[in-house]
């Protein structure tokens, strides 16, 4: 499995099963080992995108017809970073708090709302009224 080589026979493909909410991989030996030389290739680009500060750096990955193109899940980059995994894991607590303003618009939505309601239901009793004296 060398860079540039084709193997027709090479396969490989992410697949998610929803009735058993798993993902699996589908491979052989050869598509396998073409996924790792990828891997390996981009691995030594590594060092040059996290150096990227000016802009969002990204890895290409390169997916050749030893990739399923049916596959359900596809990869097409990989995002370089230095953090450790428990600074990827951890979750900012940025709890909202709303504004003076929030509270104000919500007040003139309802306001909005229940005008529209009223003028509806007046319209309606309006409509009916005048059917009634125009009939009897």
């Amino acid at each position: 499995m060398k860079k540039g080589e084709i193997n027709e026979d090479a396969y490989f493909g992410v697949f998610y099963e929803n009735h058993d909410n798993c993902t699996y991989i589908k491979a052989n030996k050869e598509g396998l080992g073409f996924f790792i030389n990828e891997l390996k290739e981009r691995l030594d680009d590594f060092e040059f995108h996290l150096s990227k500060e000016d802009h969002y750096a990204v890895i290409n990955f390169k997916k050749e017809e030893w990739f399923d193109d049916n596959s359900h899940i596809h990869f097409d980059w990989i995002e370089p970073t230095a953090k450790s995994r428990k600074e990827i894991i951890a979750i900012p607590e940025e709890v909202y708090k709303s504004k003076w303003y929030d509270k104000i618009t919500s007040f003139l939505w309802r306001l909005i709302l229940f005008f529209l309601i009223a003028s509806f239901l007046i319209g309606i009793f309006t409509t009916l009224k005048w059917l009634y004296k125009i009939i009897f």
